[in-house]
């Protein structure tokens, strides 16, 4: 073993060959932290204590970003004495094959393992109190989160990391083989970079439990042609879409248009996909933020096939003489069966093909048949 001086705290320590940096975290405890280990290679064991001058120091952390872009480093045993491992601490060590963590870790910062692509299977001690946003994400062989059945904070069901009552979708590996998933009833979150770069999933379908689809959650899944999005989503968080370039179908079932983020989905999605939405909120949805960015907003099928009438002793909506007639209304709004609107105007007589329409005022709703 080899211990260099340094200046303010900070040292170099080998271990097994290895050279790392190191910072002092407390001088009454001796504890200190990994800071730097950019230039190792191979295979890794970190100490549990370390040398610096005449004292010995305890491994408790791995700083932010302590390895990332790591390239030539296979494989790291932490040791037990380690409790936090930082932000970006692996981030792009696309090289990196196994992880054996502390049986005394408690939390796993930020995106800590992004982009490990040679990491197929990840697991998570007992220990683990809590994690940052999207720690596994755009993992591209990442297949199987597993989680020690004695955590009481974290689940794994079927490869997927929630939490313990499953209310939160926290990461589904981005390198799962299933093409088609259905997250579970109870879910009400889905994490931050939850399905980031889930490049081989087709179609998610979101439960109605769901209220937050948090940033980046869907963060190229370039795979997926449609989304639903129930009606108790509140909120769509920066980016939860982007990315999504085949997405070209999206329906948003609730009625107030949820709160999104900026640029919640990709440029493709808003100039050349469609959004469905129920008829008494499309007026809504066409000026809400980001939602009024597509170029094509219309009105659900599913909704016109089943609509009934609405009424209002105000407004009067009837067909005469082969023509849709309205009267008593501000503006009027025709849909077809596609969803496409094909007027919109003032009340009167309006003269369309003979069809199915959906026809919307500022106060009633009505189907007609011409």
């Amino acid at each position: 073993m080899l211990a260099l001086p340094a200046i303010a705290h900070g040292f170099w320590y080998s271990y097994e060959g290895k050279r790392l940096s190191y910072t002092i975290l407390d001088e009454a405890t001796k504890t200190c932290q990994v800071t730097s280990g950019q230039s190792v290679s191979g295979d890794l064991i970190i100490p549990n204590a370390v040398i610096y001058g005449k004292d010995e120091y305890k491994v408790t952390e791995i700083n932010n970003g302590a390895f990332s872009y790591c390239d030539e480093l296979q494989s790291i045993v932490i040791p037990n004495s380690v409790e936090r491992i930082g932000n970006d601490a692996f981030r792009f060590c696309e090289n990196l094959r196994t992880v054996t963590l502390s049986k005394s870790l408690k939390h796993i910062g930020n995106e800590a393992f992004r982009r490990c692509n040679s990491l197929k299977a990840f697991f998570l001690p007992s220990s683990v109190t809590s994690l940052g946003y999207g720690p596994f994400d755009d993992c591209h062989s990442l297949e199987t989160i597993e989680v020690d059945d004695k955590n009481s904070n974290f689940v794994s069901i079927d490869g997927v990391l929630f939490d313990k009552n499953l209310e939160t979708l926290i990461q589904f590996p981005a390198g799962k083989t299933s093409i088609k998933y259905s997250i579970p009833a109870q879910v009400n979150k889905i994490g931050g970079f939850a399905f980031f770069g889930c490049k081989n999933l087709l179609s998610v379908e979101i439960p109605d439990a769901v209220s937050n689809i948090d940033n980046a959650a869907f963060y190229e899944c370039t795979g997926i042609t449609s989304i639903k999005i129930p009606d108790h989503v509140t909120y769509v968080g920066v980016n939860a879409f982007w990315g999504c370039s085949n997405l070209k179908t999206v329906e948003s079932k609730a009625l107030i248009p949820p709160v999104c983020g900026a640029v919640t989905f990709d440029k493709s999605t808003y100039g050349e996909g469609v959004l469905y939405v129920s008829p008494d909120a499309i007026a809504a949805y066409e000026v809400a933020d980001e939602w009024k960015n597509f170029a094509k907003i219309a009105i659900d099928s599913d909704l016109v096939s089943n609509f009934e009438i609405l009424t209002n002793k105000n407004t009067k909506i009837d067909v005469v003489d082969g023509a849709i007639v309205v009267n008593g209304a501000e503006s009027v709004r025709i849909y077809n069966t596609s969803g496409a609107q094909v007027y919109a105007g003032e009340s009167g007589r309006i003269e369309l093909p003979s069809g199915i329409y959906l026809v919307v005022t500022d106060s009633v709703t009505k189907k007609v048949h011409i």
